[in-house]
């Protein structure tokens, strides 16, 4: 991001901060859906939405739609590149903290 804050200009970095929010947005949907599954509970009973799987399932082919409308294709490259780095970064540190 550094690289492109001083190579790239505004308009290439508020596109790089959607793609991230709408990636965010989506692994919280199928954060949801996989706590769901799990029937994971805190204090008292859950909250439950009307709906109940539609909404997160909804969430992610909107937020998957918003991605593909408004980012070019070197847009979702660099998108994926970013994250297969942060993948790769994430197995080297787990696998570094193994006893």
């Amino acid at each position: 991001m550094a690289a492109l804050a001083v190579s790239g200009s505004y308009e290439r970095l508020a596109i790089f901060s959607n793609l991230n929010a709408f990636v965010l947005y989506m692994l919280c949907a199928i954060a949801v859906m996989a706590l769901r599954a799990r029937d994971v509970r805190s204090d008292g009973a859950p909250f439950r939405i009307p709906g109940g799987a539609l909404v997160p399932v909804a969430t992610v082919l909107a937020t998957g739609w918003l991605m593909y409308a408004t980012a070019t294709r070197g847009d979702l490259l660099g998108l994926g590149l970013i994250l297969a780095l942060a993948l790769l970064l994430y197995g080297v540190r787990r696998l570094r903290l193994r006893p």
